[in-house]
């Protein structure tokens, strides 16, 4: 499995974000190799956001990446956003993750 991690800190209007994160999502779940995605925001400065992807594997998040639509969709994130992305590695994980 192949973990994603980006820090967003939003530096335009959180609603359009927001919107725009959505159609990203749109086109993720439709790749090869995508297992699953969160968003979380701040509960203490509501511009910050954490999102989590999971892959099967690190070639399957490239190639969706180059996939034109996914990429023009994460550029209109990116025009909204300053991130800070990267790959990890689980270390441990405890008890059973469910979303709200």
């Amino acid at each position: 499995m192949y973990n994603f991690i980006n820090r967003l800190t939003v530096t335009d209007d959180t609603v359009e974000f927001e919107r725009a994160i959505g159609n990203v999502i749109e086109h993720m779940v439709r790749q090869p190799g995508f297992h699953s995605y969160q968003l979380y925001r701040s509960t203490d400065d509501s511009r910050i956001y954490v999102e989590t992807a999971v892959w099967a594997d690190a070639a399957a998040h490239r190639a969706a990446m180059a996939e034109e639509g996914l990429r023009n969709a994460v550029g209109k994130v990116l025009g909204l956003a300053k991130a800070e992305a990267g790959s990890f590695e689980l270390v441990q994980t405890v008890g059973a993750v469910t979303a709200s």
